[in-house]
């Protein structure tokens, strides 16, 4: 088995599965979070995922009733509560803007030639910029467009809607099915 430290690192939608329960995939990322079924690893994500997340949920929260993306306002202020009380205990925080003040990649450069969006773009210059001296880092995120880009860059991704509980057991303990 692996000694090594793995680096999952979570981009925003993984935050919002971590937040709330009902998300499609939310159960793989509880289980993460609570680092009982799986080797040494750590989960990191960015100060821009949070902010993102704020973002998300006010969007969630401003949906007409019965839209399939809608929380109620009690949802809403519990997901809140969560992120402020929680997040920071499962999830090490890259403030990007503190973290390295001379980054080698700016996050415009990547959304140059590409159909990166702006925040995206940024989650890919996190990850290059403070990250990329750790071997084996793996990049958790349900978006396929930045998966694909993420992929391209050589990095493995973990989806939570797609992978199971054994499989993910797996991969991150580094044994073949």
């Amino acid at each position: 088995m692996d000694k090594f430290l793995k680096i999952l690192y979570c981009d925003t939608n993984v935050l919002v599965k971590f937040l709330l329960p009902k998300e499609k995939g939310s159960d793989i990322i509880k289980d993460l979070a609570l680092k009982e079924s799986y080797d040494n690893y750590t989960l990191y994500t960015s100060q821009t995922a949070i902010y993102e997340v704020q973002s998300v949920l006010k969007r969630k929260v401003n949906q007409p009733k019965g839209h399939h993306d809608y929380i109620t306002k009690k949802q809403y202020s519990l997901a809140l509560h969560r992120l402020r009380k929680t997040l920071r205990q499962v999830f090490k925080v890259i403030d990007e803007r503190k973290a390295r003040r001379d980054p080698q990649i700016h996050y415009s450069e990547l959304i140059c030639g590409s159909s990166l969006r702006d925040r995206d773009a940024r989650h890919v210059a996190t990850i290059l910029n403070h990250l990329s001296f750790f071997d084996g880092v793996k990049f958790v995120s349900s978006d396929r467009k930045l998966n694909k880009f993420i992929k391209k860059a050589g990095y493995e991704i973990i989806d939570p809607e797609k992978i199971s509980k054994e499989d993910l057991r797996n991969l991150i303990s580094g044994e073949e099915k």
